[in-house]
């Protein structure tokens, strides 16, 4: 048993595809943090020449030349030997602690999560557009039908030039829910990375000439990931946003894609958590929720994690 960097894709993405891996884990998604500027690697044990455990592997920057290394949804299958490889590394780069969001290893320590803890899955397997719409709350299906009846359409696209539009969307969104959003290069190196392949689109609702709503939807393996979305201040009461989503499932289900992630909902229903307005509306469309294990930290260099800490308490 070794362990090494795997540079093939279809070998990689076999692997996370088999073990019911993420996006978040696929070479495409490596690339594009790669192209982003980030050192990225898919560290592989090997067993018979086939991959046995593994993680994709993102160095990020910390002050003072420091760094961490980040395993988004990952690793998809843990093994001691891959943690050691880790270690190791940790040891001539400067890295501080490992961060990670799978099953919990020992000597990790919870943190503040990442990415969702909360997900809403809608099953596809087996279903029929009729039965999707019947499992809808009332009111969600109604709104899908005035949009319809009001003209509301939806469109998708892979040009660049839309992505203007759907950052100036989900600008105003992260305004009003007083969210953060990334800077619109990370957006435009996504889809001049991830298109190309079918592994990304956006999805843009109109409404009399004017997009009232767009989305960033990732088609992996099984899954369909409603990873990112903004809405307009203007004609809310068109319903955009519900045609939007409901375009994208009924495209889903076309494709024999077998789920569709709303990718991020509250852990409960309080009316008083940041995300229950968009929790209800996702739970709207019928589903279920499904829980990851959360993040966690491994520290790798215990008197620099320490001090990492201590400044993240103190700073404003």
């Amino acid at each position: 048993m070794d362990i090494k960097q795997i540079d093939n894709k279809e070998q990689w993405n076999d692997f996370v595809k088999q073990n019911h891996g993420s996006f978040l884990q696929s070479y495409e998604w490596g690339q594009f943090q790669k192209n982003y500027g980030r050192n990225v690697q898919c560290l592989g044990v090997m067993e018979n020449q086939k991959i046995i455990a593994g993680t994709l592997l993102i160095k990020y920057p910390l002050p003072l030349s420091r760094f961490y290394f980040f395993s988004p949804y990952g690793p998809v299958v843990h093994q001691p030997l891959l943690f050691s490889e880790i270690k190791k590394q940790a040891t001539k780069d400067n890295i501080i602690f490992w961060r990670y969001e799978h099953q919990i290893l020992v000597g990790s320590r919870e943190v503040k999560d990442v990415h969702p803890k909360y997900t809403w899955i809608l099953n596809l397997q087996n279903k029929t557009r009729e039965q999707l719409l019947k499992e809808m709350k009332p009111k969600t299906r109604y709104n899908i039908r005035l949009a319809e009846k009001k003209g509301v359409i939806v469109r998708t696209s892979t040009d660049l030039a839309d992505i203007d539009i759907f950052y100036g969307l989900i600008k105003q969104t992260a305004e009003r829910q007083k969210i953060g959003i990334f800077p619109k290069k990370y957006y435009q190196t996504m889809l001049a990375n991830l298109a190309s392949s079918g592994f990304l689109k956006i999805y843009l609702a109109e409404y009399q000439g004017q997009v009232l709503a767009a989305n960033l939807m990732v088609f992996f393996n099984k899954t369909a990931t409603y990873l990112h979305g903004g809405t307009s201040y203007k004609h809310h009461e068109v319903m955009a946003p519900q045609l939007l989503q409901w375009q994208a499932i009924q495209d889903a289900l076309q494709s024999g894609h077998e789920e569709y992630d709303f990718f991020g909902i509250a852990e409960n229903d309080n009316p008083q958590h940041a995300w229950a307005g968009i929790t209800r509306f996702k739970k709207g469309f019928g589903g279920q929720s499904k829980k990851y294990s959360g993040t966690y930290e491994i520290p790798l260099n215990k008197m620099w994690y320490n001090i990492y800490n201590i400044v993240k308490k103190i700073k404003p």
